[in-house]
């Protein structure tokens, strides 16, 4: 039988653990309930939360097929290109399904950021999740992701600075049901055929989307990628936005003329214009 002493420090250890509780370890605190308000692009059968943007992920090409991000006025800091970081490999997604660093070695192809490093220069754990390989898709160098998809994404980033809130989803298609994909690496990780960007802004119901060839572009603005909505629908197989009234959808503004884009400050707003 314990002795009152025994009894009385056990009863010490349970008020104090009780008063003290353990703490547990949190898996994901990241919240991305912010990307899903207006539907989720389909496909993907992992997602992946990460602290600024929302990624969903193919086991079968082991590279993303989007991702989303929410951005605007004074969310996001001005980069000048140039960033820079260390690709890595995400341990969140299990071995077997994901791509490794040497699949890209020797490929030919460049490592290609769907939600871009730039937009993260202020944030250094944000901007070292765009370096995982979970965010990252094969992609052709000279002449695109050095180039027009470059200028296609500093013009994104520049018009997000001027407007309370804009949805960027970024996403790559393949090769109809995936039939003779192009793969690289021992983990034949899979090389898109295109990618594309589709951006919403919620306050006036304006889309836009732009839609580029996974492949050199010679002498071409990114403003001749726009497109209609419906026409990377049509290529992707993706449905976007599907929480939003179908008016809404389909209304003129999802049916960009091919434009091109820049800044043109009005008042406490901006505007897509031609050149």
């Amino acid at each position: 039988m314990a002795s009152p002493t025994s009894r009385l420090r056990v009863l010490f250890l349970v008020l104090l653990t009780l008063s003290h509780p353990v703490k547990t370890a949190e898996t994901n605190v990241n919240d991305c309930s912010k990307f899903q308000e207006f539907g989720l692009p389909q496909n993907a059968d992992r997602m992946l939360c990460k602290r600024a943007f929302l990624v969903g992920y193919s086991s079968k090409t082991k590279t993303p097929l989007w991702t989303i991000e929410r951005m605007g006025r004074g969310r996001i800091p001005i980069s000048r290109g140039g960033e820079s970081g260390s690709f890595a490999e995400d341990a969140e997604i299990p071995a077997g399904i994901r791509s490794l660093l040497a699949d890209y070695e020797g490929s030919g192809y460049d490592r290609g950021h769907l939600a871009a490093a730039g937009n993260y220069v202020d944030d250094p754990v944000v901007l070292a999740e765009t370096y995982l390989l979970s965010n990252i898709a094969p992609q052709v160098g000279p002449g695109f992701n050095r180039g027009i998809w470059r200028s296609l994404e500093e013009a994104v980033r520049n018009y997000a600075q001027c407007t309370n809130d804009l949805l960027i989803v970024t996403g790559v298609y393949f090769v109809e049901d995936n039939i003779k994909m192009k793969t690289i690496g021992r983990g034949r990780v899979g090389v898109p055929l295109g990618f594309y960007k589709v951006l919403f802004e919620p306050s006036t119901g304006r889309m836009i989307a732009f839609l580029a060839k996974n492949e050199l572009h010679r002498r071409v603005s990114f403003g001749s990628l726009a497109t209609s909505v419906d026409e990377v629908e049509r290529i992707s197989g993706q449905d976007f936005f599907d929480r939003l009234p179908a008016e809404v959808t389909k209304s003129p503004e999802s049916l960009s003329r091919k434009i091109e884009w820049g800044i043109n400050t009005q008042g406490s707003g901006c505007t897509i214009r031609s050149n």
